[in-house]
């Protein structure tokens, strides 16, 4: 999987080209001083990361990758989505599925070589509600810390060159990161800090506060929009 990101990416541009002048793509990439997903840090040391998107209309499709060290047998994180976006007056609404995996599909963990996960969210202004739910299957099966749900409340606010942003978690999906794994919800609030250098690159600052014994973290991130 040595050239799996830029692979992968040049494929998805070939595609944007090839299906009809009113599809949109759209990159981006990152590096990261720490992996973390819902405010909980993956693993230890830096990563880097990067989301490839088609759009039609009101359907997104794409391919979010992270390198990852957590697993020796596992060298790239893949997370293929397809969503669904319906405008209702001043509100948005998305719906979709994720479907997690290693190596395009090649293994999620040792019942399965995926998981899927389905998604909503309503936005209005700065405000948005989420909801992620992972429903009975393979990867789950016999899995007491699985992920089950994830609620999320966030708040985003741009001034000038500056994107405010804050979001309280709340679920299953943490509790399995404490160092003694329980099948209970926890908490994180998470606080970040974007300052946009040029129209294509960005610094961030972000830090999480777990609650319930989950761990705090704090990431820088460097971004760059092609």
């Amino acid at each position: 999987m040595k050239y799996f990101i830029i692979q992968t990416f040049i494929l998805l541009i070939i595609l944007q080209s090839s299906l009809c002048t009113q599809v949109v793509s759209s990159f981006d990439f990152s590096g990261v001083t720490t992996y973390v997903w819902r405010g909980v840090k993956q693993f230890n040391g830096p990563a880097l990361q990067g989301t490839a998107t088609l759009i039609h209309k009101y359907v997104r499709a794409g391919l979010w990758v992270s390198s990852v060290n957590f697993d020796e047998n596992k060298e790239i994180e893949t997370d293929p989505f397809v969503a669904l976006n319906i405008p209702v007056k001043k509100i948005e609404i998305n719906t979709g599925v994720t479907f997690y995996s290693y190596d395009l599909f090649e293994s999620f963990n040792d019942a399965a070589d995926f998981e899927i996960e389905i998604f909503m969210d309503i936005s209005c202004k700065i405000l948005k509600l989420a909801l992620f739910y992972v429903p009975p299957q393979a990867s789950t099966k016999n899995n007491l810390n699985r992920s089950d749900y994830w609620l999320e409340a966030s708040v985003e606010q741009r001034v000038s060159s500056l994107i405010f942003n804050m979001v309280y978690g709340y679920g299953t999906y943490s509790s399995k990161f404490l160092a003694s794994p329980k099948k209970e919800a926890v908490a994180n609030l998470v606080v970040g800090l974007k300052k946009n250098l040029t129209e294509n690159y960005a610094v961030s600052w972000n830090f999480s506060k777990g609650f319930n014994g989950v761990e705090k973290v704090f990431w820088v991130g460097f971004h760059f929009y092609p």
